[in-house]
């Protein structure tokens, strides 16, 4: 028995260090960053597919291929008939 309470105090001590230390909340929020992120990605994504066809994502990404359109500029171009301000950074 005297084990067990040993396992238990020391699960509590270190329950609170996690607590105090503030482990716990960074690994909460990187867990919310990574969950947020995540859903941002797929809901563009999901405008994505609704903009575009599969053969004009074919052909974009084959001008690309071929240096004949520059991926920055097809970017922001694609960013902004998503309906996303701002622009690609190269």
């Amino acid at each position: 028995m005297q084990g067990i309470e040993q396992l238990v105090e020391s699960i509590q001590l270190h329950r609170q260090y996690l607590l105090e230390s503030g482990v716990t909340v960074s690994s909460a929020q990187r867990q919310v960053h990574s969950e947020l992120q995540a859903l941002i990605m797929q809901a563009v994504t999901d405008a994505l597919k609704t903009e575009m066809s599969d053969e004009e994502w074919d052909s974009t990404i084959a001008d690309i291929t071929r240096r004949e359109r520059d991926p920055y500029t097809v970017a922001s171009e694609i960013q902004a008939r998503i309906g996303l301000g701002g622009g690609i950074s190269k």
